[in-house]
């Protein structure tokens, strides 16, 4: 299982990475739709991914039925943090295809990204608090997600910052991408 988590890990890594890419092209300069949302159905099936990926003997590839999730806090938290990416992915293709008002929709996704590295700043294994090297991985990540949410609240927020969307966003996938890729529980 050590192994597992490790690869499930480093290839959420590796997604990131080429979502940061294809961000980077994308926000670069103004695209019609579909280009616009190019990045969208790939935070969908990373979500996808990371919900049937995370935790093996759970529901939907293990042997374990879905409501004894929640009766496990660490299998419950990772299958809510997997359902991040396929919002952001959902917000971002009706802010892109003009079905969601962008300015409606500004806040969502710096809101999730910021609740979201909360969460992982309280995701402790084995049920309780190990300052170990497994959870400062994840404060890593969370600390990370949380100046990404930061980030694109001010450069949402205000059109004159829009350089800080251009950089911020892809710059903390890149780092979360490299705390992921280089993540160990040896």
């Amino acid at each position: 299982e050590l192994l597992y988590s490790q690869w499930t890990h480093r290839a959420a890594g590796a997604i990131l990475l080429g979502l940061a890419g294809v961000i980077t092209w994308q926000i670069r300069r103004a695209r019609p739709f579909p280009w616009n949302a190019l990045s969208a159905p790939l935070w969908i099936v990373f979500g996808l991914y990371l919900f049937a990926t995370s935790d093996p003997e759970s529901w939907p590839l293990g042997p374990k039925r879905f409501g004894e999730i929640f009766g496990d806090t660490l299998v419950l938290q990772h299958k809510l943090l997997a359902l991040l990416p396929i919002a952001i992915g959902v917000i971002e293709a009706l802010t892109a295809a003009g079905i969601l008002a962008a300015r409606r929709a500004r806040y969502i996704v710096p809101t999730l990204a910021v609740l979201g590295g909360t969460s992982l700043l309280l995701h402790f294994h084995d049920g309780e608090f190990h300052l170990d090297a497994i959870y400062l991985q994840h404060a890593a990540m969370g600390l990370t997600a949380v100046g990404l949410g930061a980030a694109l609240l001010l450069a949402r927020r205000n059109p004159e910052r829009r350089a800080l969307l251009v950089w911020a966003w892809p710059a903390f996938l890149v780092a979360l991408s490299l705390v992921l890729l280089f993540y160990s529980e040896s």
